[in-house]
């Protein structure tokens, strides 16, 4: 079971302003769940956590009968600067994280840079796929961005 939650309280741009994103990953042991591994993130005190609601997915990666679950979310640091586009994947217990930059504006438009973290724990093809469908919601998301500035 994967549960993901945001939280917001304050006011953006003031000392009080807190806003995270938590997710925890639990397996069923016995009668019971057991948390195997998470994840928390929180915002400066100008930036956003932005999750993209429907973005958890579910799938079989690596065909041994285990649906894998992933979603991603964005850090904002300020409004100004670029996003940052996370995939969280929880893999067998492990954490596999895809991380980079989404630009919003057209002249950068092709400045995607990204980072892996926790491939020692996850399969080569997994990874593969997981970074072809960062790729594509990271170009999705800087054309909205651009377009909106258009």
């Amino acid at each position: 079971m994967l549960k993901v939650e945001i939280v917001k309280n304050g006011k953006r741009g003031t000392k009080n302003w807190d806003n995270l994103i938590a997710a925890n990953i639990f397996y069923k042991e016995g009668d019971s769940l057991k948390e195997v591994n998470k994840i928390r993130e929180s915002a400066s005190s100008m930036g956003a956590i932005l999750y993209t609601k429907n973005s958890l997915r579910s799938k079989d990666l690596d065909n041994d009968g285990i649906i894998e679950s992933f979603f991603f979310y964005e850090v904002e640091k300020d409004g100004l600067d670029d996003n940052t586009l996370k995939l969280i994947c929880f893999y067998k217990k492990s954490k596999f994280v895809i991380a980079g930059n989404v630009p919003k504006q057209s002249e950068r438009k092709g400045n995607i840079k990204y980072t892996l973290k926790g491939l020692e724990n996850i399969p080569t093809s997994v990874a593969s796929w997981l970074t072809n469908e960062w790729k594509l919601e990271a170009h999705k998301r800087m054309d909205k961005y651009i377009s909106e500035l258009e």
